[in-house]
């Protein structure tokens, strides 16, 4: 099962308390709902977390259909630049 984190800024928060209830050693998923906020300041959220996120934790990304199919190449087209622990986007299809 994945840890749900919100979107926009809380998600920062759930991802401490989640943290510090398991250990930053704890090997967890996390579920990050994508596609509520403006696209820039969700990449900025994303290189937030991905700094914050232990090397033992995965993230998916969840757009929920939120993604035209130009922000969603986006996105996928900077895959590369993660850490490849860290690089699992849910594909579906965009709208």
């Amino acid at each position: 099962p994945a840890w749900l984190l919100p979107s926009g800024e809380r998600m920062g928060a759930v991802l401490e308390a989640v943290l510090a209830q398991h250990g930053s050693g704890a090997e967890l998923t996390f579920k990050w709902k994508v596609a509520a906020c403006e696209d820039d300041h969700e990449r900025r959220l994303l290189i937030q977390l991905l700094e914050r996120l232990p090397a033992t934790c995965r993230l998916r990304l969840d757009a929920n259909g939120g993604w035209d199919r130009a922000t969603a190449q986006r996105w996928w087209s900077r895959r590369r630049r993660w850490r490849p622990r860290r690089r699992r986007l849910i594909r579906r299809r965009p709208r």
